[in-house]
């Protein structure tokens, strides 16, 4: 299964936001063996999230969406979505019930934008919102599964959760993908490259490197693809194994490891305190380790 991302937003484009929707979509399908293959960001115009829609489309099996389902006239992605899937937008009761309670609990009352928001396409699958007030929707076309959620992130991560990764992983096919990272330090990306070459051109064509160079380190990403998890995990084990043998005197750790958190596992290990006498680092040394 291939899946592409779409984001939308005015506020994403010109900084104001950062989008950290995206990356945590494509976490959480990669956990699930499902290769992203296209992640997009357009304004909040009806010609831009119509063109993202078209372009997301190709190639992939699922396209998720977040944004523009707010009650404000800014909100056009259901206006869009109607348009693109050929449908209309009617008036879904039970999630004007919902947003009614939402709001009672709050001691406020839904206004005539609240009644708006609550019109939805008639042949999305709508998607239980438990953390806010727009539902998500899942619609089809063309075999191609389109999931449209709220662009608030604890928002979406609710629907993901419970509506939309449950469902994916139902129908997804049978591909398997393993991940792994190794964190290096003291060596730039092109001498850690030279130095693992031959490794590199002796991997098997569904295992591949990947180098993520930053200020701070070189990430090194191992990923293998397919369809025996048995074989795949050992072969894959075998593989990183030998990865690691090449590099580890530059690892100092795998993964979502970070430099505070493998000290602070070692002090524990070893029975260590951690003092810090901080200056132009102004606390931050103490504050990681924290």
């Amino acid at each position: 299964m291939k899946a592409s991302i779409l984001t939308i937003g005015d506020e994403l484009l010109i900084g104001q936001t950062i989008d950290t929707n995206s990356a945590w979509m494509g976490q959480q399908l990669n956990e699930l063996g499902i290769e992203t293959i296209t992640s997009i960001t357009v304004q909040d115009t009806f010609e831009a999230i119509h063109n993202g829609l078209v372009q997301c489309k190709k190639g992939s099996d699922l396209v998720l969406i977040t944004g523009g389902l707010g009650p404000t006239k800014d909100d056009i992605t259901k206006k869009v979505l109607a348009h693109y899937f050929e449908d209309e937008l009617v008036f879904h009761q039970e999630t004007f019930d919902r947003l009614s309670d939402f709001f009672e609990q709050r001691k406020r009352t839904a206004n005539e934008l609240h009644v708006e928001q609550c019109k939805l396409p008639s042949r999305a699958t709508i998607l239980l919102n438990n953390k806010g007030t727009a539902p998500g929707m899942w619609l089809t076309k063309d075999k191609t599964i389109f999931v449209s959620m709220p662009g608030v992130p604890y928002e979406m991560k609710d629907i993901m959760s419970t509506g939309v990764l449950p469902k994916v992983k139902s129908l997804k096919g049978e591909e398997i993908i393993l991940n792994k990272t190794i964190l290096t330090y003291g060596k730039g990306e092109s001498t850690i490259a030279k130095r693992i070459e031959e490794f590199e051109n002796n991997l098997p064509e569904h295992i591949k490197i990947a180098y993520l160079p930053s200020l701070q380190m070189v990430k090194i990403r191992l990923t293998a693809r397919g369809n025996n998890l048995t074989e795949l995990q050992r072969e894959f084990d075998q593989q990183f194994d030998d990865l690691y043998n090449q590099v580890k005197d530059l690892a100092w750790g795998f993964d979502e490891d970070t430099m505070a958190s493998v000290i602070q596992a070692l002090a524990i290990e070893k029975g260590k305190t951690v003092g810090t006498a901080e200056s132009c680092t102004g606390g931050r040394i103490s504050s990681a380790l924290t």
